[in-house]
């Protein structure tokens, strides 16, 4: 199986910051505060 199938992310922008997987059109917060809940965690 190939990544991109086992994460389910089909052709649209798609990103994983820490545990999370973001895809699509999001706000420009929503993967920052990601990116600084991984940082808190690690």
């Amino acid at each position: 199986m190939r990544p991109t199938q086992a994460l389910d992310v089909n052709g649209m922008r798609s990103f994983v910051i820490g545990d999370d997987l973001v895809s699509g059109a999001v706000e420009r917060e929503e993967p920052e505060a990601l990116v600084d809940k991984t940082r808190e965690r690690d």
